[in-house]
């Protein structure tokens, strides 16, 4: 996580789940911040440039707290929920696990924390379900889709370890072509080496709205963008499984060939 001064206020969104209060407040002093700075949001009062905002993400239930550093205040008329924070630009700085057992793994089971007093246990159905569908699935390219990310260069990268400890082993397993994911509102295609598997992804977190500032981060992937809107097209071409990312104009910006 990125340096933290402590001088600078704190600004803590709940999203209406004032029962994760305490546990939100306990991770954020956990990582250095302290509980005199922090106080909560309100939309008739923003921070300055310099201070901090830390959001419960994602609604309605959050696993993790998402850092952000306001970078510039623009003088707007409120609006909604929003209020005057409609004119607050900001960076991403890092992101905080709500759990500290986010994700456990033991001999016979896995499991992964939702919520305080909600978790489902993954082998039981999800992971059941996912190794019968690829177990029996006779399909030339097998292509899995899911809202998480499992391997990530942008917001959310150091945040995914658990659920990519859990899939990896089954996506290699059952020969799975490639994952299709969201959540990044970006676009990323990303490739990596698992015990002599190669895993691709791709991210078209970005298909309905720019989040040209959302953050800004070194990209390290075979490709990455999150100034316009994209769709992910998907065809079969004389034996070559093609992978087109195509902007809101209907033009085709990057191309990945399998």
């Amino acid at each position: 996580m990125a340096e933290i001064d402590t001088q600078k206020d704190v600004y803590l969104f709940l999203h209406g789940r004032m029962d994760l209060k305490e546990k939100a407040m306990n991770a954020l002093i956990s990582k250095g911040f302290t509980s005199e700075k922090v106080t909560m949001a309100l939309p008739t009062k923003v921070g300055n440039v310099g201070d901090y905002m830390a959001m419960l993400w994602m609604p309605p239930n959050p696993d993790h707290i998402k850092i952000q550093q306001i970078t510039k205040v623009d003088e707007v008329e409120p609006e909604g929920m929003v209020g005057l924070w409609k004119g607050v630009s900001k960076d991403d700085i890092d992101t905080v696990q709500l759990y500290e057992n986010h994700c456990s793994i033991g001999k016979n089971d896995m499991k992964r924390i939702l919520n305080e007093d909600d978790y489902f246990v993954l082998k039981n159905k999800q992971l059941d379900w996912l190794n019968s569908e690829l177990e029996k699935s006779t399909a030339k390219y097998k292509i899995v889709f899911g809202h998480y990310p499992i391997i990530s260069n942008g917001a959310y990268k150091n945040a995914l370890y658990p659920i990519k400890k859990i899939l990896l082993p089954i996506f290699k397993k059952h020969k799975v072509t490639a994952y299709v994911s969201g959540h990044e509102h970006n676009i990323q295609c990303l490739e990596e080496n698992f015990e002599n598997y190669k895993f691709r992804q791709f991210i078209i977190g970005s298909s309905s709205q720019h989040r040209i500032n959302e953050y800004k981060q070194v990209i390290v992937g075979d490709m990455y963008d999150n100034n316009e809107c994209f769709l992910l097209r998907m065809y079969e071409d004389n034996d070559i499984l093609v992978f087109e990312f195509v902007n809101e104009n209907n033009i085709i910006k990057y191309k990945y060939i399998i």
